[in-house]
């Protein structure tokens, strides 16, 4: 069972005055450990998982999202599964063809 806050220090500390009771201390974080064959960790330390990682390809890029009716989404779902590709890849080819129709260097 866990101590129930004190109430009187946390009034205290946020009027600004030093509390009574000294805060509990938190525990240090231990590294997680590192199974034999896990991916590594990218330049920040971070691995898979872990919040805030991202995939190499994906550093430095901005997310761009768009909204379409249910039958858009699913022409779009189907022909990316026909094809064997990720909606994802569609969506890429269609950006760089209208970037190319403009004459602009392609997206992606």
């Amino acid at each position: 069972m866990s101590k129930k806050p004190d109430m009187r220090a946390a009034m205290a500390n946020a009027a600004g005055k030093p509390s009574a009771t000294p805060a509990p201390a938190e525990p240090a974080s231990a590294p997680t450990p590192v199974a034999v064959g896990e991916p590594a960790a990218d330049a920040t330390g971070l691995r898979p998982g872990d919040p805030g990682y991202r995939i190499p390809s994906r550093v430095g890029k901005k997310i761009m999202a768009l909204h379409v009716t249910p039958e858009g989404h699913r022409q779009v779902a189907v022909y990316a599964a026909q094809q064997g590709i990720r909606i994802e890849h569609v969506l890429k080819e269609a950006m760089n063809l209208w970037a190319e129709s403009k004459n602009l260097p392609p997206i992606y």
